[in-house]
């Protein structure tokens, strides 16, 4: 027998199908490698089975006789692949189905080219908007990164650009190219001849470099980004510039931020002489330190780092080789020369005026432009003094003894005592500055409350300063109390330093906010010590146009960090040398920029060409630069008065207060100083002019809102750290505001800190009104523990749903009583009267007369329903109800003589407070106005944080209270058995701190509800009858429906009580008055008692005899309550405010009279004859 093996061929066919398997792998791994070009390799493959489709199907039709020739073939089936319609006159079955397969054929090839062009298309316009091109430009600006001051740099560009040809501005940053198009040009309104370039790479790579056309910039600005160490980046970007390999021999002109200046010797090395590095920390603290002592030196600094105006030029001038400083200077018509640059790169600002001019020297101007530094015609003729008429070796001889020695123009140091608010980076700087302007023994006091900034400066900074001695004062500048402690009027200079800047708006904006709050404050303190002020207070900010919103302030001048940095850089990347003139004129050892009064150096009231003003300015070793005329302060198209680099031949007639800008070294006039305060007013002003291209506000988005005819504005308060600083903001920005009419603005606004209540409210003045929402839930939680159902009451009178408070001018009622005016409406309360002076008075004795300017307050459905009853005169004559009581007049005087017959004795409570949030030191304290000495106060929490706080300091802040803190949790059951509730008077449950988040508003609620039901289950185990009121605090009002089973008296919806109150206060600011008086112990409350108290049960009676009955008891009926109603929504849980007064009511048992009262309690009846008297009070009226 044979056996045949087949693993042999199984192996074989396993090999094979496994060798077509990676063949086929390997031609798809191809076919999509290929398919990977995109068009290179689509088109010509579609190209070639085109043809091969054309030449089969041609001569298909040629065979079939379709056509007498093969050309005709080759086209009719070229045309049906292109145009499926060529068939239609195809007859035949055989010829329309070869045609429908050639049109298939051709639909497949043009949808796929159509496909594959699509996608180039979209992927080229994505590849375009993420900025992944080659920029191909020639002499164009480069920045590289990203940072606030990108901005300003940008205009200043643009301005700078305005007289070249074609330029550009290229910007490399990681953003997104299209979030960076959108803010610059939301921020630069119109970039004019300049086009601004964007791509989206990394600074840091050759690669990205590479696009930027590096070789033919004119300069490369180099960002510092807003991150940890941003020089290591920078200095990276440095070296990826100098050493990229497609660089050429040109030389780069870079200019780069350097935020540490530990790195700055790094980066040194890095640029070579190809990079200038701006340290911009230490820059602004020279300018702070000399605007010290130089009142608007940023406003001038700023008009002359400005493209705008006119400028620093730097020109090499023959024609004056050989000749002296002093010639220069008077041989331009339309240019200020200030200074020379030497051949060896030495800049010298107004040197000594018999310089000699060398070959290879530049003299340095300020020019409008380049092109306009033009020697004058007849330069000759007046540097040989021709042109005055003067004999020139007189006046030459005359400044060479004058300035012959420079020690000459040196003022004496004196002993300072100075204060810097605040602290940020800039401040050892400007310590260090500040020591080389004053005299030994001087004194530098320091305001802060970090312990790190303390530690430093007793273990470094003290040790770094010759001239002062330093005072560090534990505090904070935007607490008023720190401030006063300061005595500022025992210092010379205030310098208000703003925290860190960062790149993200909100945080720029909470600096300068908190700047504004202390600026406020420091107002304040100097206009309530009617001292006049002595001392000079120098700001900083980071955002121009949140200098507009301190125009009310006692600031002397602004330093707007980032946007003098911005200028300096624009400047620098037009000209490196410019460098050189502000490192000289920033220096205590060089010249300086001062604003001198006129009448200091020439006559007033006559007229005086500028040529001769320069020739007085020298007799006093100055050099004048541009004056300034007052009477255009705030005129925009006068440049608010600053003139930079006048024409010499222009006659200038200066007035009192107009001043003369100036070069000089120390300078010390002979003549009296001025006292001149710049006001932000003055400085927003100046600002404005030279920004006037920028959108300069944060007021634009408030323009958009119609404020001018607003009926009332709310300021919501935002859920993040400080929100008052932006609330006061807000306000300053709404009351500040430019375009603002003659009209009183009515501003709501929620405070969250009491410590800020002071700043906000002289932030608003008399136009905003401010809601303390911890404080006034704190008042109503305090009333609601002895008061159960409050907060329902207050809902509902808060409630537009329902009966709401008005004011109201009744010349009728005027002369007569309140008591008659009581009486006086059928379907109104009458609460009380507003006087003539704005004080309010709730439910005033019975006998106070209404006089003319007077408003009854009611409580009415609608002010359109405040209507004197038709019998209102028979009513308040008692005829309406035929009682006659002329003789009791005098009884009832003497019973509503004496308020304090009203009052109830304060006793002695024990009571508990579950849980902790910012209400509960108030809430602490508004019980200690309502018990008697020897009270307690028991706190229940887990928080070793609020514990000390409770030790340390609340403890002393109650003088009727004594504190227990039991350790535990409000959700612990076994914390709370511990607690013996029954030993105390009342319970509160307060919950944790309300969030914007739905979540953790949701949390808070749970924890009071399962607390809740903890005590309702120790009640109902312990059998014992509840003798104490729980109240509970709630965010949400949905969440109170939950908690109908447990044991709570009352709740608390905070925020939704608080929203009425706001929505009551934007219709009319006079409700706070109202609520102020009902919310505090010693005025009158609302109260809901037993209605068997004052009528009979089951029994009809008006709700005129309701209020006559209460007038009784001293008490003021507005409403009740029928407790059949209690669960019926839409009855309003049997609250009914405001009834008419002929309705007739039948009280049950249990059911509420709702009435104003001071410190209420329930007593007797008084005897008939005072009952009698109450409703006398007529008589004295119509008497």
């Amino acid at each position: 027998m044979q056996i045949t093996s087949t693993n042999g061929n199984t192996s074989r066919s396993n090999n094979h199908n496994k060798m077509l398997k990676n063949f086929c792998s390997y031609i798809k791994y191809k076919f999509d490698s290929l398919f990977a070009h995109g068009l290179l390799f689509i088109i010509p493959l579609l190209t070639i089975i085109s043809v091969f489709i054309i030449l089969i199907f041609s001569i298909i039709y040629y065979y079939t006789e379709r056509t007498d020739n093969y050309e005709d073939a080759l086209w009719q089936t070229f045309t049906r692949i292109l145009d499926p319609c060529a068939a239609a006159d195809d007859e035949g079955l055989k010829h329309r189905i070869i045609s429908g397969i050639v049109i298939l054929c051709g639909l497949v090839i043009v949808a796929i080219l159509i496909g594959a062009i699509v996608t180039f298309m979209e992927e080229k316009l994505h590849e375009l908007k993420k900025g992944r091109t080659t920029v191909i430009e020639k002499n164009h600006t480069i920045i590289l990164g990203w940072s606030p001051k990108i901005f300003d740099i940008i205009n200043e560009l643009i301005i700078a650009n305005e007289n070249q040809r074609n330029p550009s501005i290229v910007i490399l940053t990681s953003k997104d190219n299209s979030e960076v198009k959108y803010m610059i040009k939301d921020k630069i309104n119109n970039s004019r001849n300049t086009r601004i370039i964007y791509r989206n790479g990394d600074p840091m790579s050759i690669n990205d470099l590479n696009k930027l056309s590096l070789n033919q910039a004119r300069s490369i600005i180099i960002l510092a980004p807003k991150l940890n160490n941003p020089d290591v980046r920078i200095i990276k970007t440095i070296l990826a510039i100098r050493n990229n390999p497609r660089r050429n021999k040109i030389n780069f002109h870079i200019i780069a931020e350097i935020k540490e200046r530990i790195n700055l010797e790094a980066a040194i090395i890095a640029g070579g002489d190809e990079a200038l590095f701006v340290y911009a920390n230490e820059i602004i603290a020279r300018i702070i330190a000399q605007s010290c002592r130089q009142r608007g030196l940023s406003v001038i600094l700023s008009s002359l780092l400005s493209f705008q105006g006119d400028e620093i030029y730097f020109k090499h001038e023959s024609a004056l080789v050989g000749r002296t400083f002093h010639d220069a200077v008077f041989s331009y018509d339309k240019c200020s020369v200030i200074g020379l640059m030497l051949s060896d790169g030495t800049v010298k600002i107004f040197p000594r005026l018999n310089t000699i001019i060398n070959i290879g020297d530049q003299i340095i101007v300020i020019a409008e432009d380049d092109h306009k530094i033009i020697l004058s015609s007849d330069y000759l003729s007046r540097i040989n003094y021709e042109y005055s008429g003067s004999k020139s070796p007189l006046l030459f001889n005359h400044n060479t003894v004058l300035l012959s020695n420079p020690v000459t123009r040196r003022a004496t140091k004196i002993i300072e005592r100075n204060l810097l608010l605040g602290w940020n980076k800039k401040a050892p700087l400007i310590a260090r500055e500040l020591d080389t302007y004053v005299a030994r023994g001087s004194e530098l006091h320091i305001l802060t409350n970090s312990n790190i900034i303390t530690q430093f400066i007793n273990e470094q900074l003290v040790n770094e300063l010759t001239e002062q001695k330093i005072f560090v004062h534990s505090g904070s500048f935007t607490n008023k109390f720190d401030l006063e402690k300061l005595n500022l009027f025992s210092y010379d200079y205030v310098i208000l330093l703003a925290n860190e800047e960062s790149e993200q708006q909100n945080l720029i904006e909470e600096a300068d906010a908190e700047c504004l709050i202390c600026l406020l404050y420091l107002k304040d303190i100097i206009d309530k010590s009617n001292n006049e002020k002595t001392f000079s207070i120098i700001a900083e900010m980071y955002d121009i146009r949140n200098c507009q919103l301190a125009n009310r302030t006692s600031a002397d001048d602004f330093i707007v960090s980032p946007n003098l940095i911005s200028k300096y850089i624009s400047q620098l990347s037009e000209n490196k040398n410019i460098k050189k003139v502000y490192d000289v004129l920033l220096t205590v050892d060089g010249p300086e920029i001062y604003s001198c009064l006129a009448s200091m150096f020439v006559p007033l009231e006559t007229p005086i060409s500028y040529y001769q003003i320069l020739q007085k300015t020298l007799k006093y070793q100055c050099l004048a630069v541009g004056y300034r005329l007052m009477k255009y302060l705030h005129d925009e198209t006068r440049f608010f008065g600053i003139v930079l680099n006048p024409d010499k031949e222009e006659q200038i007639i200066f007035s009192q207060n107009d001043k003369i800008i100036i070069f000089a070294e120390n300078f010390m006039s002979s003549a009296p100083h001025s006292t001149h305060i710049i006001n932000t007013e003055q400085f927003l002003a100046e600002n404005r002019g030279i920004y006037q291209n920028q959108r300069l506000t944060p007021i634009n988005d408030l323009h958009k809102l119609s404020l001018n005819q607003a009926r009332s504005i709310i300021i919501l308060a935002p859920e993040i750290n400080n929100p008052d600083v932006r609330i006061i903001k807000t306000i300053l920005a709404i009351r500040n505001n430019p375009r603002r009419t003659n009209i009183h603005f009515h501003i709501v606004a929620e405070i969250k800190e009491r410590i800020n209540l002071e700043a906000a409210m002289i932030a608003g003045e008399d136009e905003a009104l401010f809601v303390y929402a911890d404080e006034i839930i704190a008042r109503i939680i305090a009333q609601s523990c002895r008061q159960s159902g409050l907060s329902i009451i207050l809902s509902t009178l808060l409630s537009f749903q329902n009966a709401e408070i008005y004011f109201k001018h009744e010349s009728a009622l005027v002369g007569r009583t309140f008591y008659d005016a009581v009486f006086a409406y059928n379907k109104c309360s009458v609460i009380g009267l507003m006087l003539s002076d704005g004080t309010v008075k709730i439910f005033p004795r019975l006998t106070t007369i209404i006089n003319t300017d007077d408003q009854i307050i009611v409580i009415a459905e609608d002010d359109d329903q405040i209507i004197l009853s038709s019998d209102y005169l028979l009513r308040i004559n008692n005829e309406y109800s035929g009682s006659t009581s002329s003789s009791l007049i005098n009884h009832n005087t003497v019973l509503l003589s004496n308020p304090m017959t009203r009052r109830a004795t304060k006793k002695i409570e024990r009571n508990l407070l579950l849980g902790w949030n910012n209400k509960a030191p108030l809430i602490a304290k508004e019980l200690d106005t309502y018990v008697a000495r020897g009270s307690e106060l028991h706190i229940l929490t887990n928080s070793d944080t609020i514990i000390q706080f409770i030790n340390e300091q609340l403890i002393n802040e109650l003088t009727k209270q004594k504190i227990f803190v039991h350790s535990g949790s409000l959700i612990n059951k076994f914390d709370l058995e511990k607690l013996n509730l029954f030993s105390y008077d009342y319970v509160i449950l307060l919950a944790n701190e309300d969030s914007e988040q739905q979540n953790l508003i949701e949390e808070a609620d749970a924890e009071c509800l399962i607390c809740l039901l903890y005590l309702q289950n120790i009640i109902d185990k312990s059998n014992n009858e509840k003798t104490f009121s729980i109240v509970a605090e709630m965010y949400d009002i949905r969440n109170c429906q939950l908690a109908n089973t447990t044991c709570a008296d009352d709740f608390i919806v905070s925020p939704n009580l608080i929203s009425k109150y706001i929505s009551q206060l934007s219709e009319n600011k006079n409700i706070k008055k109202v609520y102020d008086v009902l919310l505090t112990a010693d005025g009158p409350e609302i109260y809901l008692c037993l209605a068997s108290m004052f009528v009979p049960l089951e029994t009809p009676i008006s709700y005129y005899q309701i209020l006559q009955e209460t007038l009784k008891y001293q008490c003021l009926a507005i409403g009740y309550r029928l407790m059949k109603y209690l669960h019926d929504e839409t009855r309003f849980f049997g609250i009914v405010l405001n009834p008419d007064k002929q309705e007739q009511i039948i009280f049950s048992q249990n059911d509420k009279i709702i009435i104003l009262a001071e410190k209420f309690m329930s007593s007797a009846p008084l005897d008939p004859v005072a009952e009698a008297a109450l409703c006398s009070c007529k008589i004295r009226s119509r008497g």
